[in-house]
């Protein structure tokens, strides 16, 4: 019976704040707004927040899209190992990977979001000195499910922990030409399968767009480079911590 007498209270300060705000003379204090908030149930705060919300923005009308996110962004990687030749100069290193990231994602609650991610990064490198020329280019993707939860979401602000887990594939090219020798160009291919949990908090600049960064750390198995379709000595460890900053477009 109490918690029905509270109830009927928030309703009828909140009805009376309504009327007031469309222009009737009465007024609810500050104070009497304040205290009616904190009687609320997680339930009716979430709800009056939504509603506050609707107020400062215009609604986005209800159909089929208004669940579906698109997030586009640049990121960077750092790999565990990417084995090299014999014979090519020490100094090169395509550890370091820079690139984009694509997710599509549809919203199967206001909390839990669940899609697919792409991902593609590059690295280079080159070393000229007395003993010759060497260089390597390194371009890799990967494709995902992807699973996202909202922890926090407010008006402006959303954190959320998320899991992308899929397979990728890797292709390493390699210039190598010892000094007064000819030149050698080889090209190794790699597959492997990979988990990357990641936390990230975006900024709502209004119902539509929001901005992001997110960072975690890419579990994937140690694989090894085949070329021309065998079997290669050439390692490839893609595990490593993982960065972006991206935009969502929320439909």
């Amino acid at each position: 019976m109490k918690g029905k007498v509270i109830q009927f209270g928030v309703a009828a300060i909140l009805c009376g704040w309504l009327v007031s705000a469309a222009g009737a003379k009465e007024e609810i204090a500050p104070e009497d707004m304040i205290e009616a908030v904190r009687q609320m149930t997680p339930e009716q705060a979430h709800e009056y927040q939504s509603l506050l919300a609707a107020q400062a923005w215009e609604p986005v009308p209800e159909g089929l899209f208004t669940k579906l996110g698109l997030v586009i962004g640049a990121s960077a990687s750092s790999l565990d190992e990417v084995g090299l030749p014999a014979g090519m100069a020490n100094e090169l290193d395509l550890t370091d990977v820079s690139g984009s990231e694509i997710s599509l994602l549809w919203a199967l609650n206001p909390l839990l979001r669940v899609g697919l991610k792409f991902g593609g990064w590059y690295a280079e490198d080159s070393a000229l000195s007395g003993a010759g020329y060497s260089s390597g280019e390194l371009a890799m993707g990967t494709l995902g499910l992807l699973l996202n939860y909202q922890v926090v979401r407010t008006a402006r602000w959303l954190v959320w922990g998320g899991l992308d887990a899929g397979g990728g594939g890797a292709e390493l090219e390699t210039v190598n030409t010892p000094a007064g020798e000819a030149t050698t160009l080889r090209r190794f291919t790699a597959e492997f399968g990979y988990a990357t949990p990641e936390i990230g908090v975006a900024w709502r600049i209004n119902p539509l767009l929001s901005i992001s960064a997110s960072g975690g750390y890419r579990f994937a198995g140690g694989t090894e480079f085949d070329e021309g379709g065998e079997d290669g000595d050439l390692s490839l460890n893609a595990s490593g911590a993982v960065g972006s900053l991206a935009l969502t477009l929320n439909f």
